[in-house]
């Protein structure tokens, strides 16, 4: 009959090891294994303004909601750079948050977080659209009015 291992579950197990010559005796029962899964994608992937300067992208995420069993280790970072193929930018990530410099003002790029944990990789976080920005230029053509005043 069929069961369904549940998450954390507490796995039992004996083992029997087999070769070409045959099969061994069952090992003793044991423990000790629990049932984990892949961590929940990242959400709320945005940028933070705090560190979006001159052809610099700054994002911050949020770790998924589930880490499936065991702590999450570290997050990757991949991007398009308006080519519609994405690319690694990042792998080993520790925080919640990434600042890619050397950007082309003006593009448009594309980011997406994954996050790790002992089990693998998580699906891929919902996609964030940023334009890589620049300070804005110099006004031109400044027009002075000139308020006359009088003495009392």
């Amino acid at each position: 009959m069929p069961f369904l291992l549940v998450k954390l579950d507490s796995v039992y197990a004996k083992i029997v090891a087999v070769n070409v010559i045959g099969e061994s005796l069952m090992s003793e029962e044991g423990n000790g294994a629990s049932v984990m899964f892949t961590p929940d994608a990242p959400y709320s992937l945005s940028r933070n303004d705090a560190t979006t300067i001159a052809g610099t992208i700054g994002l911050t995420w949020v770790q998924g909601l589930s880490n499936g069993g065991s702590p999450v280790l570290d997050y990757s970072i991949i991007f398009d750079q308006a080519k519609g193929v994405y690319i690694s930018l990042a792998t080993g990530v520790t925080l919640t948050s990434f600042v890619k410099t050397g950007l082309t003002v003006g593009q448009t790029y594309k980011f997406r977080v994954q996050s790790r944990n002992d089990v693998g990789f998580s699906d891929y976080s919902a996609e964030i659209a940023v334009i890589a920005s620049t300070y804005p230029k110099a006004p031109v053509g400044l027009l002075v009015d000139r308020v006359a005043t009088t003495a009392n």
